[in-house]
């Protein structure tokens, strides 16, 4: 054999050994051993895996057996609080009661498709801080489904959370408030559903979001609401009880009753833009609070009576944007309207009795195409338009 021949015959059995290696490297393989030994995590939160085949932070590593996943929910919990990313995989966990999920820090993730089936009672998923004033910060919870049953009273429910991220959770039947959010200050909700049009359920919230307070002084604020979703169901798309300074971006309230309802005075500076209202049985909104300011919004149920109805607020601003009609009860005050379009309805428009503003608006068929500009005026008493 020539030397060039000995070269080659090493060359190409050595690439044969190689990729033998790589292939039973990549190959699924049963666990004989201990494959992920117990972190220095799991050693501090106190938590044995039952099966050591999956990597630490997968719930399937802390599930014993059976169809209940409530240990393995809590042994997970227990990982995250220690400093573990937590992940789940596609597919369906029953589970009776939910862990509190209020963990500094805490990165939840999961597949999509990742049910959560809440089989027992009171909230679905939990993240509470107690006492009044209480925060907990940096949490990252994402890609999560909470089915919940007749009786499962909240969907999501948080006291206290605050700088937290939650993407594309969606929950799928309650009794309460799909997203109950207490106290929450500078938190980023992108994509969460509440919508009988994405799967169909018949246990219904009275509301898909809900901002409110965790005592006098602790209302939620500051908060992001991205493409957020609450649609086909007998309640409230979004309602604020006590909250200020929130950006709502995008997303729709549609074929509910009342596509949002600002319902307090307590409501103040709060800002929808581009959001969809249509097809409200109601109202696709009813105004309260302070300089609370509507751009580029879309007002156009004409199932409902008035389509938006402005109560008691005081310096609300429309910018652009459609509004079917609007009422302006005599409690109201200082409405400014830019670049609106009207519907060109004769009993359509601006209706009621209170101070409003007018510039650059106009009027439009049932096509939305403009037909007439409307004069700029201020006036004391609202006019049709």
């Amino acid at each position: 054999m020539q030397r060039r021949d000995a070269i080659r015959t090493l060359t190409l059995s050595a690439a044969a050994s190689a990729a033998a290696i790589s292939t039973s490297a990549c190959a699924p393989q049963a666990c004989s051993s201990i494959c992920f030994p117990q972190t220095t995590e799991e050693i501090a939160a106190k938590v044995f895996p039952s099966n050591q085949a999956y990597c630490p932070g997968d719930i399937r590593r802390y599930h014993a057996g059976g169809t209940d996943w409530t240990g393995a929910l809590a042994s997970l919990r227990t990982v995250g609080a220690h400093g573990l990313a937590c992940f789940i995989p596609k597919g369906t966990y029953s589970y009776r009661v939910s862990p509190n999920w209020a963990v500094a820090g805490l990165d939840l993730t999961g597949e999509r498709g990742t049910i959560l089936e809440h089989t027992g009672t009171g909230v679905a998923f939990n993240m509470d801080c107690g006492a009044t004033g209480a925060v907990i910060d940096g949490l990252v919870i994402s890609n999560l489904i909470i089915k919940g049953n007749a009786a499962t009273t909240d969907g999501v429910y948080s006291r206290g959370i605050v700088r937290s991220l939650f993407r594309m959770i969606e929950v799928r039947g309650c009794s309460g408030k799909a997203f109950h959010i207490r106290h929450g200050v500078s938190n980023h909700y992108d994509t969460c559903i509440v919508s009988t049009n994405v799967a169909p359920w018949k246990i219904y919230p009275t509301h898909a979001f809900y901002l409110s307070n965790n005592g006098a002084g602790y209302y939620t604020a500051g908060c992001t609401f991205t493409n957020c979703i609450g649609e086909g169901f007998p309640g409230k798309g979004c309602a604020l009880a006590d909250a200020s300074g929130n950006t709502f971006v995008g997303g729709t309230f549609e074929k509910v009753e009342i596509g949002l309802d600002i319902d307090t005075d307590d409501c103040r500076r709060n800002r929808f833009v581009s959001v969809w209202f249509e097809a409200n049985s109601v109202a696709d909104a009813r105004i309260k609070g302070v300089g609370n300011s509507f751009s580029n919004c879309y007002f156009g149920s004409s199932s409902s009576g008035p389509t938006v109805l402005n109560s008691t607020g005081a310096a609300t601003l429309f910018e652009g944007g459609f509004i079917r009609v609007i009422a302006q009860k005599n409690t109201a005050r200082d409405t400014l309207f830019t670049g609106v379009v009207f519907s060109n309805h004769p009993a359509l428009g601006v209706v009621g009795s209170s101070s409003y503003r007018m510039v650059g608006c106009t009027e439009a068929d049932k096509n939305l195409d403009v037909t007439t500009s409307l004069p700029d005026h201020q006036v004391r008493t609202a006019e049709s338009t």
